[in-house]
C-alpha cells in the first residue's frame, strides 16, 4: 500500500484518508474532477501501480463511484516520478492495463488512451470494490526520498467520479 503524503481535488471534493490509506470522497460532487495523490513508495523497485476502487456506505449504491447509480468514468491515469531534490517530474510510460471487471465500452483500456471522450466504468457492477493495474513499460528504481504522483482524471462528466479508493505497488517481475 502506498500511504498518500498529500491528496487533492480540482473540483471542490473534500477528500479524506481512511485508517486504511484509502482516500474517501465527500461533499460537493463535482460534474468533473481530476485527483492528484503524492506518495513516497517504501520500495526500491517498481514494477506496476495499483488502483483499488472501494465500496462504503456513504456512497450511492456503496460505490465505489459518486454517480448516482454508484458508477464511475475514469478518463486517464497518469504517473510521474520526481526524484529527490528533482525541479520537474518526469511521466512514466505504462505499457500495459488491467482490471478486473470492464463496462460494456467502458474498458481499462480507454484509462491510458489520451481521448478524453473515453473512460473506464464498472456499471453494472456497482456495490462492490474493483481494481485496475498499470504495469510500468520497464522497471523503476527509486533512490531514498522518491515521490511519486498519480493523477486520476474523471472528465466525463454527470459527477462519474470516484468515490473511495487506494494505490499500492509492487516490485514482482510477472503480472497476471
Amino acid at each position: 500500500v502506498l500511504p498518500p503524503e498529500t491528496f487533492v481535488s480540482n473540483g471542490g471534493a473534500d477528500l479524506k484518508r481512511q485508517p486504511d490509506n484509502s482516500i474517501l470522497a465527500s461533499g460537493p460532487s463535482p460534474e468533473q474532477e481530476s485527483i492528484l495523490v503524492t506518495v513516497q513508495p517504501e520500495l526500491k523497485t517498481i514494477t506496476a501501480v495499483r488502483l483499488d476502487l472501494l465500496t462504503d456506505a456513504s456512497l450511492p449504491h456503496q460505490g465505489p463511484g459518486r454517480a448516482h447509480n454508484g458508477n464511475l468514468h475514469l478518463n486517464e491515469v497518469e504517473i510521474r516520478v520526481f526524484p529527490p531534490d528533482a525541479q520537474a517530474g518526469q511521466k512514466l510510460a505504462i505499457s500495459r492495463a488491467t482490471a478486473d471487471f470492464d463496462q460494456a465500452g467502458w474498458t481499462i483500456q480507454h484509462a491510458l488512451d489520451s481521448n478524453p471522450k473515453t473512460a473506464w466504468g464498472i456499471y453494472p457492477k456497482v456495490g462492490v470494490g474493483h481494481y485496475a493495474v498499470f504495469e510500468l513499460q520497464s522497471p523503476l528504481t527509486l533512490k531514498p526520498g522518491t515521490r511519486l504522483v498519480v493523477s486520476l482524471k474523471q472528465v466525463h462528466g454527470g459527477a462519474h467520479l470516484i468515490g473511495r479508493f487506494k494505490l499500492s505497488a509492487t516490485a514482482a517481475d510477472q503480472l497476471n
